[in-house]
């Protein structure tokens, strides 16, 4: 396993260690229209905080949790003995959700949820979540 390991690193210093010239254009054009951009983001990340925050007080008695300071991330706490692992698992094949598991950062019983992302997308995965915590 070392050897791929080593051979990977190698790999990886050709082609991640400095931004491609596309990635240098798209960043140079964002920075170009910060002001839009950051609106947007804004905006978006706003909206949806305020319909996770929602969705988090309609289903205190399955979730908990600490509500971010910043940014498009959150980890609530489930009412559940299911192993956090399990729970992502068959949440994503039964309902096509996509979280990922409180064991990926050490801690059981917690799923970390982002929702920096289409509100319409954020509200149907967030519907398919709570009727998920139903069956449980």
């Amino acid at each position: 396993p070392t050897g791929v390991i080593n051979a990977c690193a190698v790999v990886r210093d050709y082609t991640s260690i400095c931004p491609s010239y596309l990635s240098e254009r798209v960043s140079s054009a964002v920075l170009e229209n910060r002001a839009a951009f950051l609106t947007r983001s804004l905006s978006l990340a706003n909206t949806n905080f305020n319909l996770v925050k929602e969705w988090m007080a309609a289903n205190s008695e399955s979730v908990s949790w600490v509500s971010p300071e910043g940014g498009v991330v959150c980890f609530p706490a489930y009412a559940s003995p299911l192993a956090s692992e399990r729970l992502c698992s068959k949440l994503a094949e039964e309902r096509g959700v996509l979280l990922v598991p409180g064991t990926c950062f050490d801690v059981e019983g917690r799923f970390r949820l982002g929702f920096g992302y289409d509100t319409e997308k954020l509200r149907e995965g967030l519907s398919r979540l709570e009727s998920f915590l139903r069956t449980l």
